[in-house]
């Protein structure tokens, strides 16, 4: 599969070499899936939008038709596409949503899912859009669309925009002075400063216009924040040639932070602390640099823990969710499931007894931490 930005120069191309020998093939489109690029649960409907004549001497689509699922007015399934309509297409994505959000797609040409195996036969040379139209999205799942050329057999990993996120926090062993790696769970003493990590990943945000995030972490009562989030951003771009190209950058006053006592109604939280974090949209922060594409978001700070630990078993909790735009070309929003991680911190009741388990009067010891 081409990319996208190839589209405008193809569909020139096309147009203008007209004496060479063609052919005319079918083809099939098929859809593979992996664990960073599922396809299940989701259904996929394909639009032909433009037919062409394959060369045999370059593989060139020339006699641009518009195809079945797209005939402005005026037009009819078949008809030569002017070369000021193609000239017009500056842009494969934007052209792609323009479709889409003007309802300028018709008849659809067939549909992908797990019921054909994912496979769609016959397709014949030519331009097609293929829509995720699934009525109901998995958990953590946005929609994708795709602008394709055929002119052989075509297999794609489509992304389904699945959205993580995880929080971590790092432990410290009192007796060596060693930190560990980022874990779910850790145990500090009243006072102690706690670090934490929370981390995100998105991999299709190229799908959309503009894409909103917000952060909300749930502290317990035990922890107070010490306003002092640093956020990062990691990604890659796809510039104008067509190069992937990867960056990284301090996005901390790109975001909208706040803090109140939470509404949790979970009695675990309850005297605790809402934290959230807010960027209207992620893509503004590199537009100029290309077309984004991966992205994973890195919020670290620290908590203090507070006098109003709870000591023992029951422990701090903390947890964390996002809610981010899942629909690239309309309305609406999913969210993730909690992620929860939990300090714990305990006490030492100690006696200075004789041999008979009886306590000494006055006793004096010195206790240390070990």
């Amino acid at each position: 599969m081409n990319t996208t930005r190839k589209l405008l120069a193809m569909l020139l191309a096309a147009m203008l070499v007209m004496s060479l020998a063609l052919s005319v093939s079918a083809h099939t489109i098929t859809l593979t899936g992996t664990p960073n690029s599922p396809t299940e649960g989701h259904t996929y409907t394909v639009y032909q939008i433009f037919t062409g004549e394959m060369t045999e001497t370059d593989n060139q689509l020339i006699n641009v038709k518009y195809g079945k699922s797209y005939t402005p007015d005026n037009a009819q399934i078949g008809d030569l596409v002017p070369m000021e309509e193609l000239e017009a297409i500056t842009d494969a994505r934007a052209f792609a949503e323009k479709l889409r959000n003007n309802n300028l797609l018709e008849e659809r040409y067939g549909v992908l899912n797990s019921d054909n195996n994912w496979t769609l036969k016959g397709v014949l040379e030519g331009y097609y859009l293929i829509v995720d139209t699934t009525d109901s999205l998995p958990e953590n799942h946005t929609r994708s669309l795709y602008m394709v050329q055929v002119v052989d057999d075509v297999n794609m990993a489509p992304k389904s925009g699945v959205v993580d996120i995880e929080k971590k926090v790092k432990d410290t062993n009192d007796s060596t002075g060693v930190t560990s790696e980022w874990q779910d769970s850790a145990d500090y003493d009243i006072k102690d400063t706690i670090p934490y990590q929370i981390t995100s990943h998105f991999n299709n945000i190229g799908d959309f216009t503009d894409y909103k995030v917000v952060f909300t972490d749930v502290m317990s009562k035990g922890l107070t924040y010490n306003n002092n989030a640093v956020i990062t951003m990691s990604y890659t771009v796809v510039t104008a040639d067509g190069n992937s190209v990867n960056g990284s950058k301090v996005v901390t006053d790109n975001f909208t932070k706040s803090s109140k006592l939470t509404t949790d109604q979970n009695e675990k939280y309850a005297g605790g602390t809402d934290l959230t974090f807010t960027c209207n949209d992620l893509k503004a922060l590199v537009r100029s640099e290309g077309n984004l594409t991966d992205v994973t978001i890195t919020i670290d700070y620290t908590c203090t823990l507070n006098e109003n630990a709870v000591v023992g078993a029951g422990g701090n909790p903390n947890k964390v969710n996002l809610e981010y735009d899942r629909e690239p070309n309309g309305e609406g929003t999913g969210k993730t499931p909690d992620d929860v991680n939990i300090v714990f911190t305990f006490k030492t009741d100690v006696n200075k007894v004789n041999e008979e388990k009886k306590p000494l009067t006055g006793a004096e010891f010195t206790l240390e931490k070990k």
